[in-house]
């Protein structure tokens, strides 16, 4: 996409643009001050050339390991509000807003893919999670 695309996108009031990183690299195998600075100016850079506020980061990769406790406070600091990582799941209440769960694209069945985006693999597995605890 262009930069005039993702304007056009940011002012639609349809979507938010998030962050995530300007080159793309694992956080936690960078030092605290690499990590910073991909955090920091990730979002500097999409401020400034959206004109729009950017308060969302989305972690490269996402998965166990992949980010920390080091990483959460890093972007806290830089005052995004939330965080997606690359768990399968749905974000509630109840979710840490800085590792929010998501329905990715890496689930190569389709009608697996349908199951979770209209709920009813959630549904499924929190009766079993709950049948499962009654025994």
């Amino acid at each position: 996409m262009s930069w005039n695309d993702l304007r056009e996108l940011a002012n639609s009031g349809l979507v938010d643009i998030g962050s995530h990183s300007r080159t793309h690299p694992i956080l936690s195998t960078l030092t605290g001050e690499q990590a910073a600075e991909e955090i920091i100016q990730s979002r500097q850079e999409l401020q400034t050339r959206l004109g729009a506020a950017v308060s969302c980061f989305c972690y490269p990769n996402g998965m166990p390991g992949d980010f920390g406790p080091r990483e959460i406070d890093l972007i806290c600091r830089a005052g995004y509000t939330c965080s997606v990582a690359s768990h399968l799941g749905y974000a509630s209440e109840a979710s840490d807003r800085f590792a929010l769960p998501r329905i990715g694209g890496g689930i190569k069945d389709w009608s697996l893919f349908c199951k979770y985006l209209d709920g009813l693999q959630y549904l499924q597995q929190r009766c079993l999670t709950e049948a499962g605890s009654h025994r």
